[in-house]
C-alpha cells in the first residue's frame, strides 16, 4: 500500500470519528442546535463559537467512564468505516478485470 492511500486511510478514520463524536455531543441536544443555527439573531461568528462552545458538552453530560465510552465508539467507528471503503475500493479493482 502506497503512502499516500495510508494517509487518506487514516484521515478517513479521524474525520469520520469527529464527526461520530460530534454526533454523540450534539445529538441530545437536537434541538438547541437547530435554534442555534438557523436563528436570525446571531452573527455566523457567535454561532460557531456557541456550537463550539457546547463541545464542552462531552465533559459536563457524560460521566467519566460513559464518556470514555463515546470516545472509544467514535475511534472504533472511524477506524471501522475506513476500512470498509478500503474493502469497498479493493473489491472495485479486483472485480474490474472480471467484468463485473
Amino acid at each position: 500500500m502506497r503512502f499516500r492511500s495510508k494517509i487518506f486511510y487514516l484521515l478517513s478514520a479521524v474525520a469520520s470519528a469527529a464527526l461520530m463524536l460530534l454526533l454523540a455531543i450534539w445529538l441530545p441536544n437536537l434541538a438547541f442546535v437547530r435554534g442555534i443555527v438557523f436563528s436570525g439573531g446571531f452573527t455566523t461568528s457567535q454561532k460557531w463559537g456557541i456550537l463550539v462552545a457546547s463541545l464542552e458538552g462531552l465533559r459536563t453530560n457524560f460521566t467519566p467512564f460513559s464518556r470514555s465510552l463515546v470516545v472509544a465508539n467514535a475511534v472504533l467507528s472511524g477506524i471501522n468505516l475506513s476500512f470498509l471503503v478500503y474493502f469497498l475500493k479493493t473489491r472495485l479493482v479486483l472485480a474490474r478485470p472480471h467484468g463485473h
